[in-house]
Parts: C-alpha cells; sequence; structure tokens
C-alpha cells in the first residue's frame, strides 16, 4: 500500500516525477547557460591570448587530463547516482554510506597513483607528447585536476542523488566557472605564459573541490548518512557496485577515448594548430548538448527510483517528455551554429580561427543529435544494462578511429570533426535501438517522433535557404533562426505541457501565453 502511495504521488501529486525534474532541471539549466558564458568567455580569453601553438599545448594537455580523470573515477559517480536513491527508497542508509566510502577510497588511491605515475615519467614522456617538450611540462601541472575533477564529479553525483540541484546551481554553475575566469584573468594581469595559465587552473580546481566539500556536510547529516561513515557502521556490497561500475567505467572511459583519438589521429598527421582549430570550437559546439547534461543530473537518479518501484509506464512516460524538452531548448543553439558558424567563430575567437567555422557547423550536427536522443542512453544507464552501453561504445569508438584515420590525413581538423559527428549520430541510434530491444516499447512515439522530424525539416530549410539565397546579413539569419525555433515550439506545445510544468507562465504577455499553447 505505502508502495503504491509513492507511486501515485510521484504520478499525479504536485511533485511528480515528470514535473520534478523537469523543474528542477530548469533550475539547473538556467545555472548551465550562466556557467556557459562565463566558461565560454574564460575559452575566449585564453585562445586569444595564447598563439595557436600553446593554445594547441594547453588544449592538448587538457584533453589527456579528461581522460584521466575518467580513469580515477571508474565509474564510482555512476553508481552513486545509481545506488544511493535506491537505498533511499529502501531506507538503507548503512548501504548508502558504503557506497560514498567506497568511492571516495577508491578515487583517492587511483588519483594518488595517477599523480605519482606521471610526475614519475615526466622525463620519459617529454618530446613524445604531441611532438612537443612542452605537452608534458603542462601535464604535470594539470594533472591535479584528474583526481580534483574526480572528485568533483562523485560529490556532485551524490547531491543531484539526494535532490539537491540549488548547491550544485551555486557550485557547479557560479563558483566553479568565477574560479576560471579568475585563472585566466590572473594570468593576464600578471602576462603570464602557458604554464601559468595551467597553475592557476589547477589551483582553481582544489579551490572549488574544497567549497564543494564544506557544502557536502549539511546534506550528509540532514540524510542521515554522516553517523554511518564510522567504523562498523556501514554496509559495502562490493559485487553488486563493481558489477554495475567496472562496465560503466569501461563505457565512460571509450567515451573519453573519443577526443584522444580524433586530437592525436590530427597532431599524428598535422601540426598543434591544427589541434587548436579543432579543439577551439568544441566548446561552442557542446553548447548543444548543454540542456541534456542539465536534465541528465536529476534524470538518472529519478530514473533509477522508478525503476526500483517497478514504474516502468511513468518512466517511458518521463523519459520522452524530458527529451521533447531537451530537444526544442537546444534547436535554437543548434541553428544558430549551423548557419551563423563563421561570424560567431570571429566574433568569438578572431579572424585567424574563421578556417574553424565548418568544424563547428559538422559537429553543431553531431552533438545535436546525441541530445535529441541522449536520454536513451541515460535510461539504459539507470535501468542498469551497463554491459549493452559498453558494447556499444566499443563499437561506436571503432568507427570512430576508422573514420578519424581516414578523413583526417587529406581534411586535418574538418576530417575530424566529419568522424566524430558521424560516431555520435551512430552511438545515439544504436542506444535507442537497444533500449527498444530490451523495453519492448517505442522509445520514440510517432507524436514526440513527428516533433524530430519537424526541427529536421526546419534545420534543413534554414541551411537551404542561406545557401541558395546567399544570405549573408547576421540580422536577417537571426530572424530566420528565431522564425524556426518559434515553429518547433509550435509543433509540440501541447507536448510540453508549459502551463502544467511552470505555472509562472500564465505572469508572461499574452502572445508568448499563445506561442507556448497555455490555454487562456
Amino acid at each position: 500500500m505505502e508502495e503504491n502511495k509513492n507511486i501515485k504521488n510521484h504520478r499525479d501529486g504536485p511533485g511528480g516525477a515528470p514535473k520534478k525534474h523537469v523543474r528542477g532541471s530548469s533550475l539547473l539549466l538556467s545555472g548551465r547557460f550562466l556557467a556557459m558564458a562565463l566558461n565560454l568567455l574564460t575559452q575566449i580569453l585564453i585562445i586569444r591570448y595564447l598563439s595557436k601553438t600553446d593554445y594547441g599545448v594547453f588544449a592538448y594537455a587538457l584533453t589527456l587530463v579528461a581522460m584521466f580523470t575518467t580513469m580515477n573515477r571508474l565509474g564510482m559517480e555512476r553508481a552513486v547516482a545509481r545506488f544511493i536513491p535506491i537505498y533511499e527508497e529502501k531506507n538503507d542508509h548503512a548501504s548508502a554510506a558504503g557506497v560514498v566510502i567506497l568511492a571516495i577510497g577508491i578515487l583517492i588511491a587511483l588519483g594518488g597513483a595517477t599523480v605519482v605515475l606521471v610526475v614519475g615519467l615526466q622525463g620519459l614522456l617529454a618530446g613524445t607528447l604531441g611532438g612537443n617538450p612542452a605537452v608534458p611540462s603542462i601535464l604535470v601541472v594539470l594533472i591535479t585536476l584528474a583526481p580534483v575533477t574526480a572528485l568533483d564529479s562523485i560529490i556532485e553525483a551524490l547531491l543531484s542523488a539526494l535532490g539537491k540541484p540549488r548547491i550544485i546551481f551555486f557550485r557547479k554553475y557560479i563558483i566553479g566557472p568565477c574560479l576560471k575566469l579568475a585563472a585566466i584573468s590572473l594570468t593576464l594581469l600578471a602576462t603570464g605564459n602557458v604554464y601559468m595559465l595551467a597553475m592557476s587552473y589547477m589551483l582553481a580546481g582544489v579551490v572549488g573541490l574544497l567549497l564543494y566539500g564544506l557544502l557536502l556536510k549539511d546534506v550528509l547529516r540532514e540524510h542521515k548518512l554522516m553517523q554511518h561513515f564510522r567504523p562498523g557502521m556501514f554496509s559495502i556490497n562490493y559485487r553488486r557496485i563493481f558489477s554495475f561500475s567496472l562496465p560503466t567505467f569501461a563505457a565512460d572511459l571509450a567515451y573519453a577515448v573519443r577526443p584522444v583519438v580524433i586530437v592525436m589521429v590530427i597532431e599524428l598527421f598535422h601540426e598543434l594548430s591544427s589541434v587548436a582549430e579543432f579543439r577551439s570550437v568544441v566548446p561552442v559546439a557542446r553548447l548543444n548538448s548543454v540542456v541534456l547534461t542539465s536534465f541528465s543530473l536529476l534524470f538518472i537518479p529519478m530514473a533509477a527510483r522508478l525503476f526500483t518501484q517497478d514504474n516502468r509506464g511513468l518512466l517511458g512516460e518521463m523519459q520522452s517528455h524530458a527529451a521533447l524538452w531537451v530537444t526544442v531548448l537546444s534547436y535554437p543553439v543548434f541553428a544558430v551554429c549551423i548557419v551563423l558558424a563563421e561570424p560567431l567563430i570571429v566574433l568569438l575567437l578572431g579572424e585567424r580561427y574563421s578556417s574553424s567555422a565548418p568544424v563547428l557547423a559538422i559537429l553543431a550536427v553531431g552533438y545535436f543529435f546525441y541530445s535529441a536522443l541522449g536520454l536513451h542512453q541515460r535510461t539504459l544507464r539507470a535501468m542498469g544494462k551497463v554491459r549493452v552501453l559498453l558494447y556499444i561504445e566499443i563499437t561506436s569508438i571503432l568507427l570512430l578511429l576508422a573514420g578519424a584515420l581516414e578523413l583526417v590525413p587529406a581534411h586535418g581538423a574538418t576530417g575530424g570533426a566529419v568522424a566524430a559527428t558521424g560516431s555520435m549520430i551512430i552511438y545515439a541510434f544504436m542506444n535507442s535501438i537497444a533500449l527498444w530491444k530490451i523495453t519492448g516499447s517505442n522509445p520514440l512515439p510517432w507524436p514526440y517522433a513527428r516533433v524530430y522530424l519537424i526541427a529536421a525539416a526546419c534545420s534543413l530549410g534554414l541551411w537551404l535557404t542561406r545557401s541558395l539565397l546567399g544570405i549573408e546579413s547576421t540580422l536577417m539569419l537571426m530572424l530566420l533562426v528565431a522564425i524556426t525555433s518559434i515553429l518547433v515550439v509550435l509543433s509540440c506545445r501541447k507536448l510540453l505541457q508549459v502551463a502544467e510544468m511552470f505555472p509562472e507562465v500564465a505572469r508572461l504577455p499574452r502572445f508568448i501565453q499563445r506561442i507556448l499553447g497555455v490555454k487562456l
């Protein structure tokens, strides 16, 4: 009876799962856009300040640090995001505390070993990474970010599992980007070089982690976990946790290897300046996945709870509805990237990076496609289908490598972008097919699929209009982007259920309410 009551509350009450997820994710999304602006400003300052070669060195080292970060996590942040909600549902605080203790213990051990290994092998690495002796030196400075960022992500997963989006909003989207901005600002004021920038970046990460730790203490006490961190008070189901985390880690590692593969293949056949051309536009292209990332933070814990309750109907409803929001909110960014790539790059990065405009447009297609179908992969993870995800990751990474080796030698950064985009599209389709085969239900029902087709038609029409008519006016192109974005919203305004999710829209002007499909 109690379980049925909980399920009903999830579905029908004001705190129902779809509504709670969309509203909580919207808070994170608003913070994400703020962080996006600050991070983009930081990226622009770095790219404009450093020479192409120095930026290539810095970007190359950061790419390797990202891979080491994934290795340090060992998939434990995914285990935290999945098992904490499950143990909370069962009121098993001892096991929940055990997951946290195991995750942090593994990270400290692997993180320490990584730092010692890279520092110890500095001499051996000199002149071998990136064909430039500066890369290992920068990597030694930045390597501390690997365990720091890994621990940061585990704390973030814990806070999302415990339903604390406001703390994530404050630390991840305000404090973190401000610290990075302070790092480049300090370097600019001191007219420092790439080494000083790397040191400032590393210190910003350490300070951010300390702030997260201070914010976490009260949350753990509120959820009755602090008292279980003492010896004998916690319980660790090693087999259950590792059977989930290790395949997840392998899948995450395959995912983390993606940018490394592209960067290394580009550097193998071209100069570090070509690496800079590719890496410089990746942060802009990734803006297409900002909404997906924000929605995923709360989606996975909620999906895990619904899966534990065996409420697959509501899980499918929440997944389809959230995916629709991700697509609609991501579309304007995608439209800007495909028709305004060159003026956008020149505005942000300067004339010397204008050749990266095709790279941005191509990558935007891949990231938007991945975002539109990205919650299918998150649903599989919440269901614990980690082996399936691993097979999909390995297949897609092999296709990525084959594509990069075929296209990069002749086409450089543009070829790398084509390989990356093709890999992302195939990856998204494989996840969707896997979800359909496992659940037996269509993960993309026709009412929602129709919206995706309309978005694709609007995008194609926008690109053809610009190409065939030769429109170069930025103002005219922005107007066309606005029109197509409104058409996408109009095609699914009833499915979005804006008024039910956000009663606050009643205070908006009437013409906006009409566009959103709110009954007056």
